[in-house]
């Protein structure tokens, strides 16, 4: 389900890449990358390490592992879900920040009966 959900919710800001929204070389667009970065990768990066541990030591690889092993894969899965997590509060919190920066199109209401079939 995490690989799912980063995918699609990355994948989904990853569309205001070049927004003119965001101000060019800023802080903001600079975390703004990096957020959806990390949100489409750490997905696909914690799938495949999964799949390449069972995949190494079998299906009960997580019983067979030293304790070396064990606590240096726990220290990047606690940086990694915390990298995660604050991405998406960053992205959360930076689309209700530029809502005063948007182009005034955005909110013209577009006049729906003639693409839509109504009775009226």
């Amino acid at each position: 389900m995490l690989l799912v959900t980063s995918l699609f919710y990355g994948g989904l800001h990853v569309l205001a890449w070049n927004s003119a929204v965001l101000r060019t070389e800023s802080v903001e667009e600079t975390f703004w990358k990096l957020s959806c970065l990390l949100l489409i990768g750490l997905g696909p990066l914690a799938f495949s390490v999964w799949a390449g541990l069972k995949a190494w030591r079998g299906p009960d690889a997580h019983l067979r592992l030293n304790q070396a092993m064990s606590m240096t894969l726990g220290f990047f899965g606690v940086l990694a879900s915390l990298a995660y997590a604050m991405s998406r509060v960053y992205l959360m919190v930076e689309v209700f920040l530029v809502i005063p920066y948007m182009d005034p199109g955005v909110y013209e209401v577009p006049n729906y009966a003639i693409y839509w079939p109504h009775f009226g």
